[in-house]
């Protein structure tokens, strides 16, 4: 699955997850005013750099995106950009459903 809203913009977050193979992705400008709530929720503040992610990778565990998929609702995004909400809810969902056909722990996500 590949959500991508913002294609023609060529600095801003590109957000991978893996297992042996590219899971999802997720695209985001770096003008967006609500990816770094998505950081957050995956607990990988440290990989957010404004415009970009830093390139790190973080092995997110499948209860972590669970949480994050729980928490979602909570945080203003739901309110303020449905369509991100939706992008994001549709990303955490898709690396949950991986986790869970595949009998994984979790997926190594990079953040650039």
């Amino acid at each position: 699955m590949q959500v991508q809203r913002e294609r023609f913009n060529k600095m801003g977050h590109d957000i991978f997850s893996y297992d042996l193979k590219k899971v999802t992705y997720l695209r985001r400008s770096m003008w967006s005013k609500t990816i770094k709530v998505l950081y957050e929720l995956l607990g990988a503040e440290d990989s957010f750099q404004s415009v970009s992610g830093n390139g790190d990778y973080h092995f997110i565990e499948k209860e972590t995106f669970e949480l994050a998929l729980k928490q979602l609702p909570k945080s203003a995004l739901k309110h303020t950009d449905e369509e991100d909400y939706k992008d994001y809810s549709a990303f955490i969902q898709s690396c949950i459903n991986y986790c869970k056909l595949n009998k994984k722990d979790g997926l190594l996500i990079q953040f650039t």
